[in-house]
């Protein structure tokens, strides 16, 4: 909570992690801590620039029994009072954080307060205080007896429809917290699904007994398609994979982190309780479920976790015995860059085709997943139970994503066809083109991508099908070799150079507010920061948007959280109620020398961010506070930034210190 206390390093843990003691009053606590995080500032030359997050027990649950779990063995004097003052620390974190306006905090003391064991002190602020989760209205709180006894008897019946699923995902998207949270992860932004389920899922049904999918479908909802998730991986991306796979509004998933109670309050049934009725298990032998779609992003590999190995295990079981069951991947555009980009550095290198596959991430040791001791047990003995074992499903998963990369490849050189033609064309025209031989070789790929809207199928003259992409797809042929799987990153590129490519986030902001393209100069957060910069007031989130022209706080909400994160605005919650904006003293200054700073800013963040490199961390920016360093004009390229810090420095430098200091990471940064 706002500073830095001295550790002591008393353990490395598996080479990646130290443990520390540290005292916070007279509370003796520990930490295991990723040696790149960014909350172990032990010396500038380790690389800070990790998104790992610290690895502490889970604090509002029953520490004795966390402690336990994590420690393989029962706590003794010692080991209790480190855990108290672990507890007592997140406790007082919690309530200044809260103090402060920050919602996450204020949930976390609502947890503290709610579960089984709870902590006075967090019980009498959350009174005190009246912290409201803020429930939408679209979930059902008044639930009978009935749909609570589903809960604890039938798990097939824990389903939702795609589209309650995406509404429940919008609905957390438009809340101030969900911003809150991204900004929390420095070094790489996402909202992850233990973040949707700690924040929104959990105290948005605690007391009821019921998930988010009986809330929704209090009747109950069988399922039809089974997802199969890490929950490590970016809610946002994981959406985006979801809106390419094309489902039907109406198609009902078993979404696990939905369908199941969550709160763990005794309310309802407690998450062992739900596993022992074998929901997984039991949902992927439904006779009514005919999918079971497999989500790949870039965060978080599913098959890293047990439990994603033991779901692919049980429909691989189904396939073999009666084969009427699809196992597909939904895959977001971020996942397929990345497998192509190892695939092409690894050939690059002088790799074979073997060896870039297995770059690409084809090749996988589901052994070692991982998973909670208790469940691993049982997972393992589930697993063991067919022939084969972890290398049968090691094989199955090679082939599957094998598969998945071929058919990327595929897409690539169908859509580069297309886009060099003037004209609509067949099947076997397009596969001559590409390099292969039939109809057959192109005509699942041609299918996949009209389910994606890449390409347009016509049928009006009869015959067979012409194939064309959409318009606006159709480019020169050179431009078209660079774009492809690169396109996206080719227009994030533009973005940055002021090419007229939008960013994502202001792509997102358009697509919300249904807005066309605008001119390159006419950015949101320069129209936010003029408003701001011309009231003698901080305004909160809806009076922003309706001043810009925009309709909901939604609408201004990312660049507002991205604002802050640049130190470019500042966010007021002393009062409660909804966050209000200011920009900071002495910003309100000549509109055109302000732009000049604040894109200058920007652009220092947004290169950094595209090379990888992050923001400035905290020990950087705690440096520029002390010595009073400003952002510096758009024109000023990094060797002015050098000169400028080496000027402003009392001593000599090394070039990791410099890097830090002009916002970027390694020495090889400004060598």
């Amino acid at each position: 909570a706002d500073g830095w206390v001295s550790a002591e390093v008393v353990k490395i843990v598996e080479g990646d992690f130290v443990q520390v003691h540290y005292e916070v009053g007279e509370n003796l606590c520990r930490k295991a801590l990723r040696l790149k995080s960014e909350k172990l500032g032990i010396n500038s030359a380790i690389d800070d620039s990790s998104i790992e997050e610290e690895m502490d027990p889970d604090f509002c649950g029953d520490w004795a029994e966390e402690a336990t779990r994590v420690l393989g063995k029962p706590i003794n004097a010692e080991e209790r009072r480190i855990a108290e003052g672990v507890r007592k620390q997140a406790l007082l974190a919690a309530i200044h954080l809260a103090k402060a306006g920050f919602k996450q905090a204020e949930l976390d003391l609502l947890a503290m307060a709610s579960e089984p064991n709870t902590i006075p002190e967090a019980v009498q602020f959350v009174r005190e205080h009246r912290i409201d989760p803020e429930v939408p209205d679209f979930l059902n709180m008044k639930l009978q007896k009935t749909t609570k006894d589903l809960q604890r008897r039938d798990p097939t019946r824990w389903a939702l429809q795609y589209n309650q699923w995406t509404k429940f995902v919008d609905e957390c998207k438009a809340r101030d917290l969900f911003y809150e949270l991204k900004v929390k992860k420095r070094f790489s932004e996402f909202v992850s699904v233990y973040d949707v389920n700690d924040y929104f899922v959990k105290p948005w049904t605690r007391g009821s007994g019921c998930g988010i999918a009986l809330h929704m479908n209090p009747q109950g909802l069988q399922a039809k398609i089974m997802m199969s998730h890490a929950w490590g991986e970016d809610v946002e991306e994981c959406q985006r994979a979801l809106n390419k796979h094309r489902l039907p509004g109406d198609a009902a998933l078993w979404f696990c982190t939905f369908a199941q109670y969550q709160a763990g309050d005794g309310a309802g049934p407690t998450i062992q309780e739900q596993l022992a009725m074998t929901p997984f298990k039991r949902v992927i032998e439904l006779d009514s479920v005919q999918e079971m779609i497999i989500v790949h992003t870039t965060k978080a590999d599913l098959y890293e976790r047990l439990w994603c190995v033991h779901e692919l295990d049980e429909a691989l079981m189904r396939q073999s015995k009666n084969n009427d069951l699809q196992v597909n991947p939904a895959m977001s555009d971020e996942y397929k860059e990345e497998v192509m980009a190892k695939y092409d550095q690894a050939l690059r290198a002088g790799g074979e085709d073997g060896d870039a596959m297995k770059a690409a991430g084809i090749a996988v040791q589901t052994a070692k997943a991982s998973c909670g001791k208790d469940d691993k047990n049982m997972l393992m003995k589930e697993i063991f139970r067919h022939e084969g074992g972890f290398d049968r499903i090691d094989k199955k998963v090679e082939e599957f994503r094998k598969d998945i990369v071929i058919g990327i490849f595929l897409q690539d050189k169908v859509l580069k066809v297309l886009r060099a033609s003037d004209q609509p064309m067949d099947a076997l025209r397009i596969a001559k083109a590409a390099g292969l031989t039939t109809k057959a070789d192109v005509n699942p790929t041609l299918y996949e991508l009209e389910k994606q809207r890449e390409v347009h199928r016509d049928q009006s003259q009869g015959g067979a099908p012409m194939w064309s992409v959409h318009e606006g797809e159709r480019e020169d042929v050179n431009h078209t070799q660079s774009l492809s799987m690169g396109k996206r990153f080719t227009n994030f590129l533009g973005a940055l150079l002021g090419k007229g490519h939008p960013s994502p986030l202001t792509q997102e902001n358009d697509r919300r507010r249904g807005a066309t393209d605008m001119p390159a100069d006419s950015s949101l957060d320069n129209k936010i920061l003029n408003v701001l910069r011309a009231s003698d007031h901080p305004m909160d989130a809806l009076r922003i948007a309706k001043a810009v022209g925009l309709t909901t706080k939604a609408d201004v909400n990312p660049t507002l959280y991205e604002l802050e994160k640049q130190r470019e605005v500042h966010r007021d919650q002393s009062q409660g109620g909804a966050p209000m904006w200011s920009v900071h003293e002495g910003e309100r200054e000549d509109v055109n020398h302000t732009q000049s700073l604040s894109m200058g800013k920007r652009f220092t963040n947004f290169l950094g961010a595209l090379l990888g490199k992050g923001h400035p961390s905290p020990l950087t920016q705690e440096n520029d506070r002390r010595r009073g360093a400003t952002d510096m004009p758009a024109d000023s390229s990094l060797d002015n930034k050098i000169l400028n810090v080496l000027r402003a420095s009392d001593h000599p430098m090394n070039a990791l210190r410099i890097a830090k200091a002009v916002g970027l990471t390694t020495k090889a940064d400004v060598n």
